[in-house]
This record gives C-alpha cells, structure tokens and sequence, in this order.
C-alpha cells in the first residue's frame, strides 16, 4: 500500500519580533504526532543544512565524500560553479533529500551525524543569546562543545535575526540628526525625537535577535552558559 501523502498547514502568526511562519507537517508516518516547526526551529534547521552542505562541500575538495554526482547541477551549485538557468530550475529539494539520506551513511562521521538530524528531524536548539557577549563567552561555549565530542565548527551555529521596517521617507535608524522630526511635549518640556514619545513610530523601529544553534544534547548546558552571562552583565 502507497504511503499517505505528506500533509503541510501553514498558519501566519503576529508576535513580539514581528510576524513568524508556522508550520505544521504530517508525513503519515508519524501522523499521530505530526510536528509543528515556529521561526526559531526554521532557524535552526536552516543551520544543521549549512552544516551539512559545508561539510559535504569541504569532503569533495578533499576527494574523500563517497556518495556524489560528479557535474550534477547540484554539485556544480554546492561548488559554486556557473550553471544556467535551465540548470538552475532543474534543482528542487528532492535532490536536496536524495543526497541527505545517501550522506547518512557515510563514512565521514560528521556528514553522517548531521545528514540524520535531518532526515529525523533532531534539529539542533536554538537559544537566544544577548547581544555582544564578550570572547570569553564564544571560548567557553566552544569547550562545551568540543567537551561533548562534537566538532565547534559545525556544531555551534551562531544566528542573527532582523528586520528594518518599512518607514517611507523617514527613519531615525543611520541618518543625519536635522532630518529627524522632533517634538515639543509641553511649555517646560525638552524637545524629544517623535520615536521616543510616539507609541506607533516606535514600534516600527527595526530589531534584531541573536541565537546559537547547538545539539539538543547540550543545550542545558548552553542554556547555563547563558544565563551566567546574562547575570555577569
């Protein structure tokens, strides 16, 4: 009997950060627990799949990635090499997924780890992070890493977040103090920059979201590092 199709529901939701995509899939297989991916696991899953091109794409320069497409539009593409457009529209995540699930039994413990995640949907976390944490910090979280048996440079995934909103002909972000517009509260008041008084300008200021993508199995232990840092600022 042919497997159920895979079933996707995409609901938009409005959060504090702005608007987020949520996903809902139902491959079949797991159909009475179908999962549900918010923008921080998109985030994190889009960091194991960098993971794993990087580490796929250094294994070919070293001649030593067993399953591959020698002159595949995909392989060209991974080696950044020129393709036409007709090569390009030939690309879809078929190909993305044929290939995870051959790399899942490669030799090449790193590409096998990471290419499974994927398949299985072990993604890694993501974990907010504050913004400009000192050296001290990004030195530690590598020790945790490397001390649990993964390698930091595909295991601890640093993500930014951000977005500037849309303000026409006027922004207070990057410009020129006498073009901003400013106001004068009342007869004692001092003269402020609209945004600082105005509720709905100020919310249309741009933000940003800095996060760290590592394993589930460390994630605790990040988490601490984190906090630490949050109360030695």
């Amino acid at each position: 009997m042919a497997s159920p199709p895979t079933e996707f529901k995409l609901q938009k939701l409005g959060t504090r950060v702005g608007p987020i995509a949520l996903v809902t899939m139902d491959n079949g297989e797991d159909w009475q627990k179908p999962n549900t991916f918010g923008e921080a696991a998109l985030r994190s899953a889009e960091a194991v799949l960098v993971s794993t091109l990087t580490r796929a794409r250094e294994l070919i320069e070293q001649d030593e990635l067993g399953f591959r497409m020698r002159g595949s539009v995909f392989e060209k593409m991974l080696m950044a090499e020129q393709v036409s457009t007709t090569e390009y529209l030939q690309l879809d995540d078929t190909d993305v997924m044929f290939r995870l699930k051959e790399w899942s039994r490669e030799s090449d413990p790193i590409l096998r780890d990471l290419a499974t995640r994927l398949i299985h949907r072990r993604l890694f976390k993501a974990i907010d992070v504050p913004a400009n944490v000192p050296e001290s910090f990004w030195q530690r979280a590598r020790e945790i890493v490397s001390g649990a048996g993964f390698d930091p440079q595909y295991y601890l995934v640093t993500d930014r977040a951000g977005d500037v909103p849309y303000y026409g002909d006027y922004s207070p972000i990057g410009v020129d103090p006498k073009s901003l517009i400013y106001v004068e509260t009342g007869p004692q008041s001092s003269i402020r920059e609209i945004s600082e008084i105005s509720d709905v300008v100020r919310g249309m200021r741009g933000y940003r979201i800095d996060r760290v993508c590592v394993p589930v199995e460390i994630a605790e232990e990040m988490s601490l590092l984190i906090s630490e840092q949050v109360w030695s600022a």
